[in-house]
């Protein structure tokens, strides 16, 4: 489930948007150099990358069934799931406004199903697990892309933790 959920991430559009929220969460300056630097940081976190995505994995292992865990691969895995998927990402994080009258019955006959009404009623509980789980790992990233900037241009923005 997890690798088909990233297989239609736009992995350049992914790590823009991570800059940007990094920048946001945590007060850094602007500077379009920062993208590079997270370019690189995300090169060189291969294996923060696959903790996060195990983590993940347990995550919704423990909290969805196996029926729903193959439900939902088979959905995704689908030429109409994954043109969905594709739209929904692309149009992050809002609704996507050009799915095909195919592929909004096709969606929502999935989250109608007795496994998609299942599913989303778990659905704030895993998103936030996986949240929390990544939350430390990504933070790590993100000081490695500041180590990185520093490094490379000599702008060494201080990063702000959020209040809370």
């Amino acid at each position: 489930m997890i690798e088909l959920e990233r297989g239609g991430l736009d992995q350049k559009a992914l790590l823009h948007r991570a800059a940007e929220m990094a920048a946001t969460i945590f007060k850094l300056p602007e500077d379009p150099e920062l993208l590079t630097s997270f370019e690189q940081a995300y090169a060189e976190s291969e294996r923060e990358l696959e903790a996060m995505r195990a983590r993940g994995a347990e995550v919704y292992a423990k909290n969805y069934t196996e029926q729903e865990l193959k439900a939902v691969v088979d959905y995704l895995a689908s030429p109409i799931g994954q043109a969905i998927h594709r739209k929904r990402l692309a149009s992050m994080p809002f609704p996507p406004r050009d799915l095909s009258p195919e592929e909004k019955a096709a969606d929502a006959a999935f989250n109608e199903s007795p496994t998609g009404v299942s599913m989303k009623a778990k659905k704030a509980q895993v998103a936030t697990e996986v949240a929390m789980a990544g939350i430390e790992i990504n933070s790590i990233i993100i000081d490695r892309a500041i180590e990185i900037h520093c490094r490379r241009t000599g702008s060494c923005p201080k990063k702000e933790r959020p209040a809370g």
